[in-house]
């Protein structure tokens, strides 16, 4: 195989820290869903259930994905903030 044809340690680096980043808000959000389950923490915005309708236990797994989506929405907007300041400097 010639190196040509292997991904660049950049590449890799770049696909690791995203799954990485992926498996961050997933445990983040799992543990916010038993938090608001059996705790009372207060629940996510219902972003997904502006799309899809459901019930029992259905709604759960909407509420799952809402706050998945709202973990991974802050995660890239800090991501964001933290590339725009390190390049303004």
């Amino acid at each position: 195989m010639s190196p040509r044809t292997l991904p660049s340690k950049k590449m890799l680096l770049y696909a690791l820290g995203c799954g990485a980043g992926i498996a961050v808000c997933e445990l983040l959000a799992l543990a916010w869903w038993r938090l608001w389950m059996y705790s009372g923490w207060i629940g996510p915005p219902p972003l997904s259930r502006l799309f899809v309708q459901a019930d029992g236990e259905g709604a759960y797994d909407l509420v799952e994905l809402d706050m998945f989506l709202t973990m991974a929405a802050l995660a890239l907007a800090c991501s964001a903030w933290l590339l725009i300041r390190r390049h303004a400097a």
